[in-house]
């Protein structure tokens, strides 16, 4: 009895490990991210984390985007931390992605809020 019992522990725990090996090894998917500044003012800077990767954006002028991409390592949503040359500022947690999966991200940027519109790609 007890030699099932051990032999039943090791094969489950054979398959723990599996699962874990076969997800950290999928690879990382990417996020594309277009950034708009569609405020009346100047971006000094805005930062976007995804999955704690970050990307940092200077003098983003009026009615301009920027383009780039970020990986999804894993289930997470979007940090943007926004300063306007006037030195006003705020930030906000929006969106969600999950590992495994491609996107396009189009953050817009207001006086008070950010807009986020995602899209799943092939």
């Amino acid at each position: 009895m007890k030699e099932v019992f051990k032999w039943g522990l090791l094969a489950i725990s054979c398959f723990i490990i599996l699962c874990i090996l076969v997800v950290k090894l999928m690879p990382s998917k990417k996020s594309e991210v277009i950034v708009a500044n569609n405020s009346n003012e100047v971006v000094r800077r805005v930062s976007v984390d995804l999955c704690g990767e970050r990307k940092v954006l200077t003098n983003l002028q009026i009615n301009k985007q920027e383009v780039f991409e970020l990986k999804v390592q894993h289930d997470c949503h979007f940090v943007i931390e926004v300063e306007f040359v006037n030195n006003s500022t705020f930030s906000e947690k929006v969106g969600y992605v999950t590992h495994g999966l491609n996107y396009r991200h189009e953050i817009g940027i207001t006086e008070r809020k950010i807009n986020l519109k995602t899209q799943v790609l092939e």
